[in-house]
């Protein structure tokens, strides 16, 4: 038996029944796909082991094994908003104390959850499906719910986002002073940060309190009735048209970032919108269960100059939760190198806001390990990604997606 299954395998990989059409670059549109078949047949008994690995969702937000069980061999589709909306659930189930519900949610993994869920919102949303099938009735109701729901999230993620930018320009502060001094860095410093700290915290409290986060029975919850409806209409979109739907989302989102002009010496119009829109298509790649890393090609860091952190580690997992046919296979290369871009540019915002709220003792935070200059930062990686076409490369292999 295992000799037949070892030459079936074979064939599959070496018939050039098999190979890529005359033409067509293999580096741009991923793995041809009869060796995708077999890829994905071959890992599909190694998928339950695999299960908590990429994707962005830490071990820690989907730690039950039962979360494992369930949707280890359920089909790739269906898995995309259940999973992050349960990690959600088990998030919010863990005490009946507001206070305690509070700090899960900043000490958890929600806020990453809160972005993979807009992404996949959005994608529904910008193809306008819903308001195209159906009575005019069932188009206003489930656009609505799928709008609400957006809502809420991006509410819920720029609440905890507010706060952990709170948090971290207090210990940026505080690890100056330590390493300055307390006639540098005063306490007086200190205390209007810390003051700032609990004001965030007052306002992401209240925002959680006033739309209905906290404070009530969990499967009440007006987030969790919304995803019961919306996941109920996604059941019945044709398995390609879905398909088409995120693929050409992405598409075009990655085509939008490519065209648009950013002007890099300006920290809120030019640094800050250009990381959110490359990390959005990060997002969107994660959240769609649909894509892979091709890792045939060894990965060179382009930026040793400069500090990327875990940025590959952090925006570079690239995995498939339940079973997928098809997968599309992305060349490492560039999908990691726009993970260090991320991750640079995110390091740059930060240190920009940080000098911004410092206001005229901006300078000290040239004395932080992980300093770098905005300004020269972002458009030594702006200029890597423009003269490599990157994201030109990334947009067509994302539509390899359609074939």
């Amino acid at each position: 038996m295992y000799p037949i299954l070892l030459l079936i395998i074979f064939l599959n990989f070496s018939s050039p029944l098999f190979a890529s059409k005359p033409g067509r670059a293999p580096l741009n549109h991923g793995q041809p796909r009869a060796n995708r078949d077999c890829v994905s047949k071959l890992q599909f008994n190694f998928l339950p082991n695999q299960f908590v690995r990429g994707r962005g969702l830490t071990a820690r937000s989907v730690s039950d094994s039962e979360l494992e069980i369930k949707y280890a061999l359920s089909k790739a589709r269906k898995v995309r908003f259940t999973l992050l909306i349960d990690s959600l659930k088990q998030q919010l189930k863990k005490s009946n104390s507001p206070q305690t519900i509070i700090n899960g949610l900043i000490e958890s993994d929600t806020r990453n959850i809160a972005f993979h869920v807009e992404a996949l919102l959005r994608l529904y949303i910008e193809s306008e499906y819903f308001e195209k099938i159906g009575s005019k009735k069932d188009q206003a109701r489930n656009t609505q719910n799928l709008t609400e729901a957006l809502r809420l999230m991006e509410g819920l993620e720029n609440n905890l986002g507010s706060y952990a930018e709170h948090v971290q320009r207090l210990d940026w502060l505080k690890l100056l002073q330590e390493k300055l001094g307390h006639n540098i860095v005063s306490d007086k410093k200190i205390a209007f940060f810390e003051t700032a700290k609990k004001i965030a915290y007052a306002k992401l409290s209240k925002y959680l309190s006033e739309e209905g986060w906290i404070g009530q029975q969990q499967d009440r919850l007006r987030i969790f009735e919304l995803f019961n409806s919306i996941s109920e209409e996604l059941k019945a979109i044709p398995k390609k048209k879905d398909r088409k739907i995120i693929v050409k989302g992405i598409a075009r989102y990655i085509k939008k970032t490519r065209e648009k002009k950013f002007d890099l010496q300006d920290l809120e119009k030019g640094i800050h919108p250009l990381r959110r829109h490359l990390r959005w298509i990060n997002i969107m790649v994660r959240s769609a269960n649909l894509f892979k890393l091709d890792n045939r090609f060894n990965f060179s860091d382009q930026f040793k100059d400069l500090d990327a952190g875990d940025a590959v580690k952090k925006y570079g997992g690239l995995e498939i939760y339940g079973f997928e046919n098809h997968p599309v296979f992305i060349d490492q290369r560039p999908y990691l190198t726009l993970a260090q871009i991320i991750g640079i540019l995110g390091t740059a915002k930060d240190i920009g806001q940080f000098e911004v709220a410092l206001g005229e003792d901006r300078g000290l935070s040239q004395y932080l390990p992980q300093y770098i200059n905005p300004i020269q930062a972002a458009v030594l990686v702006y200029k890597v990604m423009k003269q490599s076409d990157l994201l030109q490369i990334l947009e067509n292999q994302i539509l390899e997606g359609l074939n």
